[in-house]
């Protein structure tokens, strides 16, 4: 998805199936869940045909150029401290 970074504005890089299995496939198995709250093993289980789904949401987004503002922020954790 580091393509997505060099895309000019007018031409964004869509995504395609293998792109988005393999960023599935990248968390390990009995992690804990992001802030969606899915787990990574339900995620890993996702039929073709909602994969596809997911593919054509993503290329709609990109193509809007629309990002949620609660996705632009990252999480403010404190590891370490009880």
């Amino acid at each position: 998805m580091l393509a997505y970074l060099f895309a000019s504005a007018s031409e964004p890089n869509l995504t395609d199936t293998p792109e988005v299995q393999d960023a599935i496939r990248g968390p390990k198995v009995g992690k804990t869940p992001g802030p969606n709250g899915i787990p990574s093993r339900a995620l890993k289980h996702i039929p073709l045909r909602v994969l596809s789904v997911l593919v054509m949401l993503f290329n709609a987004i990109l193509r809007m150029q629309y990002f949620p503002p609660a996705r632009k922020y990252a999480h403010d954790f404190q590891y370490g401290t009880p």
